[in-house]
């Protein structure tokens, strides 16, 4: 178990609407920490394996500085199997809402290094049509939004997406809105056709190999709730606020003349 302070600080690519029951590897977006343990538990990963790693927020007062109780930010796991000397090797990293939202699924990566007899690059493809229906552009990584009627957030434009280089709550809120100097106007999105967070869809893609012919031997996947993401990280920026604001009033409740 680890525990730290987190930080908070493009190839573009267009995408098809997804059913809402979407799973990844039996996970799905908006499960409890006890849901999601379960979900890697029935797809093979062994209990002894899976991290959880917690973190906390600090606030001041001016004078003293102050820990928030911690919480769950993410599990990790991994499997690993071996046949005649080749491996396949599989990882995943789950992020949940922070405080004082904690507990719910709002992210998944998952990478796949396989060399047991891997299906072709266009075998795994059409797996994937098969399984998450047609992307927008299933010529090299795909990419889907989800649930219907909603709109992508993570770019520019609703056709366009920019992937989000690292998973956290700073990356996604800079995809989704403008910047004006160092704080987001976050009723002003960089996709113009939204109005409204509530619009936003999630996003999953799938990263692997160009070439048809080629095998699928490693596969980087990843799904996220954007719009949970986001309202999760606002409600803990607010916390956090009124909680330092608690710890100045009583600070200066306190305070007593100097002596001259």
């Amino acid at each position: 178990m680890k525990t730290f302070i987190p930080y908070f600080a493009a190839m573009l690519f267009s995408c098809s609407v997804l059913a809402d029951d979407v799973d990844m590897a039996g996970l799905q977006l908006g499960m409890s920490i006890d849901e999601a343990k379960a979900a890697l538990l029935d797809h093979g990963v062994n209990a002894s394996v899976i991290e959880e790693e917690k973190q906390y927020y600090t606030y001041s007062d001016g004078a003293k500085t102050y820990k928030t109780p911690s919480f769950i930010h993410s599990l990790s796991a991994n499997i690993v199997e071996t046949e005649h000397g080749e491996a396949r090797a599989e990882s995943f990293e789950l992020i949940f809402m922070p405080l004082p939202k904690a507990g719910r699924l709002v992210a998944i990566h998952r990478v796949t290094e396989n060399h047991i007899n891997p299906v072709t690059v266009a075998d795994y493809r059409q797996s994937l049509i098969e399984q998450y229906g047609q992307p927008f552009d299933n010529t090299g990584p795909m990419d889907w939004i989800f649930p219907q009627g909603k709109l992508n957030c993570l770019g520019a434009s609703s056709s366009q997406i920019t992937p989000p280089r690292t998973l956290n709550a700073d990356t996604i809120m800079g995809l989704v809105f403008k910047k004006d100097g160092n704080r987001y106007q976050i009723n002003d999105f960089r996709n113009p056709e939204v109005k409204s967070l509530d619009e936003c869809a999630n996003w999953m893609s799938f990263q692997f190999g160009t070439m048809d012919e080629q095998p699928a031997s490693n596969i980087t996947a990843t799904m996220i709730d954007v719009p949970g993401w986001i309202n999760a990280y606002e409600a803990a920026m607010q916390w956090v606020g009124e909680l330092k604001q608690e710890a100045i009033d009583r600070r200066n409740s306190g305070k007593t003349g100097p002596q001259l």
